[in-house]
C-alpha cells in the first residue's frame, strides 16, 4: 500500500492591509517585486520561496519537488504506522503491523538504511493475530525501543509489549498487560507524573478509556487499570499530551462513532480525576492531532472526519481553542474536498514560523 501525504500551509490565508479601508487580496499571478507599502497590491507582491503564484490564480503553491520511496509494498490491512529509531543508530525507521498475502499477521520494523531509499524487514512476531495497533518507546526506560501492542482477534484479544532484548531491535520477549481488552488504538504516556511510561487504550466492548501502570519495575506482566472513561463510545486514535502546559498529560480522542472529538483533561496531575471537554460534537473521527495553529500560544486541535450525513464530502477541521483552557472552541473548515483522510498530522514542515497541515 502507497501512502500520498499532503500538506496545506496555514499561512497562506487572504492577506489584507489597513488604510482607510480593509483591502483584500485574491490573486498572486503578477509575481513578485512589489515591497510596499502601497494602497492597491492588485495582482502583486513582495517576495516569495519555493511557491508556484502563478499556476492556479486565486492560490499559491507549493513549488517544492516530492520524491516517493517506497518502505515495502507487501502492506495488506495495515492501519497505523509510526516512526521510531528502533535500533538505535540515530536514523528513524518505521513500525507497523499487518496482515500479509499469506494470512499472517506480523509484528514488524523496517530498518532505514541511512538515506529514507533502502529499507530491510525485521520481524517482532511473525504470526500472531491480529494487532491493530504496533506502538514503539522506551517503556522500561532502558535507553532503547520497545513496542505496545494492541491485539484486535477475538481469539487472542488483548494488550502486550514486547521488550527490546537487545536494544538494536534483533531479539524480543513478549509481556501481557491485560486479555480480553480489545482496542483499536494503544500509546505510551506518562499519565501518574512518576516519570514511568505507563499504557493508555480504550476497550471496545466495556467502552472503558483506561491507562495500565506497571506495578514492578522493570516492567513485566504486572500491570493494574485505572478507569478514565466509560461514555465515549469507540476511539479510533488518541493523542496524549500536555494540552494545558501544566506538567500533566491530557488526552485527545478521536471517536469513530457518535461522541465526538473529546479533550479529556487530566485534573490532578496522578491520572485519578478526569473531566471531559467536547471539540466537537461531529461524528466518525479518524484521526486527530493538536498544535498552535492561530499562534496565540496554546494548543489548538486538527482532525479528519472520515463520514458524516449531511456533509457535501468529508472534511479537514481545525478547532479553535478560545480560551486557552480548551473548554471554548471555534470550528474552521482546512477543506471538504479531502476524501477518506485516515491520518492528520500538523507541523512547521517549511520551517516559516507557521504550522500547515499533512494528512494521509
Amino acid at each position: 500500500m502507497r501512502l500520498a501525504v499532503v500538506f496545506w500551509l496555514m499561512s497562506l490565508a487572504t492577506g489584507s492591509a489597513s488604510f482607510a479601508e480593509e483591502v483584500g487580496q485574491h490573486t498572486w499571478t503578477g509575481g513578485p517585486g512589489v515591497p510596499g507599502p502601497v494602497t492597491s497590491w492588485d495582482s502583486l507582491f513582495s517576495n516569495s520561496i519555493q511557491m508556484n503564484y502563478s499556476g492556479c490564480p486565486s492560490n499559491l503553491l507549493l513549488g517544492i519537488g516530492k520524491t516517493q520511496n517506497l518502505v515495502f509494498s507487501g502492506i495488506g490491512g495495515c492501519i497505523f504506522a509510526f516512526p521510531a529509531d528502533m535500533d538505535g543508530d540515530g536514523d528513524l525507521d518505521v513500525l507497523s503491523s499487518f496482515g500479509d498475502p499469506f494470512g499472517t499477521y506480523p509484528v514488524i520494523w523496517f530498518e532505514n538504511e541511512g538515506l529514507g531509499t533502502g529499507w530491510h524487514r525485521h520481524y517482532i512476531e511473525w504470526d500472531y493475530p491480529r494487532v491493530s495497533c504496533a506502538y514503539p518507546g522506551d517503556l522500561d526506560g532502558d535507553g532503547d525501543m520497545d513496542v505496545v501492542g494492541a491485539n484486535g482477534s477475538s481469539a487472542n484479544r488483548g494488550l502486550e509489549w514486547w521488550r527490546n532484548e537487545d536494544g538494536v531491535g534483533d531479539a524480543w520477549s513478549r509481556f501481557d498487560i491485560e486479555n480480553g481488552v480489545g482496542a483499536g488504538f494503544v500509546c505510551f504516556a506518562d499519565i501518574n507524573g512518576d516519570e514511568y511510561l505507563d499504557v493508555v487504550a480504550q476497550d471496545r466492548a466495556s467502552r472503558e478509556l483506561a491507562w495500565w501502570e506497571s506495578t514492578t519495575w522493570p516492567p513485566d506482566s504486572q500491570w493494574v487499570s485505572n478507569v478514565i472513561s466509560s461514555e465515549i463510545e469507540n476511539t479510533y486514535e488518541l493523542c496524549v499530551l500536555d494540552f494545558e502546559e501544566d506538567s500533566d498529560m491530557d488526552i485527545l480522542v478521536a471517536d469513530n462513532y457518535y461522541s465526538g472529538l473529546i479533550l479529556v483533561e487530566n485534573l490532578d496531575g496522578s491520572g485519578s480525576s478526569w473531566e471531559e471537554h467536547v471539540v466537537s460534537g461531529r461524528c466518525q473521527w479518524r484521526s486527530v492531532h493538536a498544535a498552535d495553529i492561530d499562534g496565540d500560544g496554546d494548543f489548538d486541535v486538527v482532525a479528519c472526519n472520515d463520514q458524516e450525513i449531511g456533509q457535501p464530502s468529508l472534511g479537514l477541521y481545525w478547532y479553535e481553542n478560545l480560551d486557552g483552557q480548551g473548554e471554548n472552541w471555534e470550528e474552521h473548515i482546512v477543506s471538504y474536498e479531502v476524501s477518506e483522510a485516515r491520518a492528520v498530522y500538523a507541523e512547521d514542515f517549511t520551517n516559516d514560523g507557521y504550522i500547515d497541515i499533512a494528512f494521509i
